[in-house]
């Protein structure tokens, strides 16, 4: 039985509307400028809107213009570790027509993988880090 491929614009979309609803909870984590919320939703909302646009090309040149488009425009010092993510996983998912749902997971633990857990912090911060 061959799995339902997915679809990255809504995987980013649904991404995109859990940040929105936490937007304020998570700028309240983020002890460096309490932004990192505000950040994440432009930034998400970029990524949807870029793969909306290439919606009708595989998966790897959707995620290559999404990266592009977050390195030029992104919002916050985490937006260039996203735009690398975006990039390596563009680059493991060239040749693949669609997704599935092991190519979702990889794309999940490069954009995790590919923020370092001490972000920006300048000094240790009780309760650790927006990103841990």
């Amino acid at each position: 039985m061959s799995q339902q491929p997915y679809d990255l614009s809504n995987l980013f979309g649904a991404a995109l509307e859990a940040m929105a609803a936490n937007r304020q909870e998570i700028n309240a984590l983020d002890g460096y400028n309490g932004n990192h919320g505000d950040n994440m939703v432009e930034n998400l909302h970029l990524i949807t809107e870029s793969l909306q646009e290439k919606s009708s090309q595989t998966p790897a040149e959707a995620l290559g213009y999404a990266s592009q488009r977050l390195q030029s425009d992104g919002r916050g010092g985490t937006s260039q570790y996203y735009a690398r993510g975006l990039g390596q996983a563009a680059e493991q998912l060239q040749g693949h027509a669609s997704l599935d749902g092991n190519d979702v997971m990889s794309l999940v633990q490069m954009l995790l993988g590919a923020i370092p857990s001490e972000g920006h912090q300048p000094q240790p911060q009780a309760g650790g880090s927006v990103l841990d």
